[in-house]
């Protein structure tokens, strides 16, 4: 039997990113909880749902750290200038803002034209595939619909997402496993530093022209908030967070969409398409009314981490600088394998999705 280490050597690789799911099973075998002597970031690796969900709600557990240095990349300095990568009281502080913001009946407001749009791209993908034409179903769909929705929200104009759309993909590619390279980090590198410039000149515009929009509102709380006194984002804070809510929001969808195609094609309405290919409506329609893409098992894809396996990062490790600062002792964990201690005799650290 590998050791943990060795099989998260294996999911560092090419091969191991595009088929995970054998090395998570070898994960799982090992029991609850692994240590990890041989890595340098990470003092042990939980799996399966049950410990890393209970690892994910304990708030002994923290991810996060504090404000970014100026001597950071600056892919590091705008995601360190965003709540997901900083510990209270940072992340309160710009939680709050986004909360009053970034409300449900704003989210409620979008479903008439995520409807429109679902219908437009699902009608030009039975157009594009008529006559059995192969489509590429990520870049006329699961592309296009979340890059839609969040120029809905954000106030992007549309002709501009293909300029974000490979931008967003550096800063994903340096977010992914083995994304710390030479390469990934210069190109990600580049492109926080471009969306940052874009995202500095659309707030100044919305400053001037509010608009009814997401950022329009942000920048009308903050100047709410700057004449009550109250403590406010930075515009480097706001450009961070707007950088994480767009990554966070648009590649997770697409991989979601991704992986709901396959099941979806392989389940009852796929193969009664494949039997009678003259039946019915051409086979996007499929994808509208099955509801894989709400509850089916795309979701794996975004959560594929966070549900097979978690890594508890050590304090301080890691080229990213961590999540580091404010990281907890590792508490109790079931039994881990590698000698049989627990998460919590390896020390401080900090979960690491």
């Amino acid at each position: 039997m590998r050791t943990a280490d060795e099989i998260l050597a294996e999911l560092y690789t090419d091969a191991g990113r595009r088929s995970p799911y054998p090395l998570y099973d070898e994960l799982h075998r090992l029991g609850p909880a692994s240590l990890t002597p041989a890595s340098e970031a990470y003092a042990a690796v939980a799996n399966g749902y049950d410990v890393v969900d209970q690892v994910l709600r304990d708030p002994r557990f923290v991810k996060g750290g504090g404000a970014p240095k100026p001597d950071d990349d600056p892919i590091v300095r705008a995601l360190y200038n965003s709540m997901m990568f900083r510990t209270e009281p940072d992340h309160g502080r710009m939680r709050r803002v986004f909360n009053q913001v970034f409300t449900p009946r704003r989210v409620a407001a979008l479903e008439p034209r995520i409807e429109e749009l679902t219908d437009e791209l699902l009608d030009r993908l039975a157009e594009l595939g008529a006559g059995g034409v192969p489509v590429d179903f990520i870049a006329e769909f699961g592309y296009l619909l979340p890059a839609g929705v969040m120029s809905a929200l954000l106030g992007i104009p549309e002709p501009d997402l293909a300029w974000f759309r490979v931008r967003v993909q550096r800063v994903e590619d340096f977010l992914d496993l083995g994304g710390r390279t030479p390469e990934k980090i210069a190109a990600a590198n580049e492109a926080a530093t471009e969306m940052s410039d874009y995202y500095r000149s659309l707030i100044a515009r919305r400053r001037a022209e509010p608009a009814d929009d997401l950022i329009s509102g942000l920048v009308q709380a903050l100047e709410d908030q700057a004449l009550e006194g109250q403590p406010a984002l930075t515009d480097d804070e706001l450009i961070g967070n707007l950088l994480v809510l767009f990554n966070a929001s648009f590649v997770t969808t697409i991989n979601l969409l991704g992986n709901a195609l396959p099941p979806l094609l392989d389940g009852p309405a796929g193969r009664r398409r494949d039997a009678d290919p003259g039946r019915g409506e051409p086979g996007p329609r499929a994808v509208r009314g099955s509801g894989a893409v709400r509850r089916g098992p795309g979701g794996q894809a975004a959560h594929l981490v966070r549900r097979r396996a978690v890594l508890l990062r050590r304090r301080g490790a890691g080229p990213d600088r961590g999540p580091a600062g404010a990281a907890a002792a590792v508490p109790a964990l079931p039994e881990a394998g590698a000698g049989g201690a627990t998460g919590a005799e390896r020390g401080p650290g900090a979960a690491g999705l």
